[in-house]
């Protein structure tokens, strides 16, 4: 079985740009900084009935 090639493996062979790879790497911190803020927050837990 052949394995999906890197993000690096991509850049080397330029298949993708410089923007590509910053826009990829934006778009992953922004996720774990609203996944973060949602569990200091408590967003998005199921509460418990008393």
């Amino acid at each position: 079985m052949t394995e999906s090639p890197t993000v690096g493996e991509l850049f080397k062979a330029k298949a993708v740009t410089d923007e590509q790879v910053n826009a990829l790497v934006d778009a992953a911190l922004a996720y774990q900084r609203d996944a973060r803020a949602k569990r200091v927050t408590g967003s998005g837990s199921t509460s418990r009935s008393p």
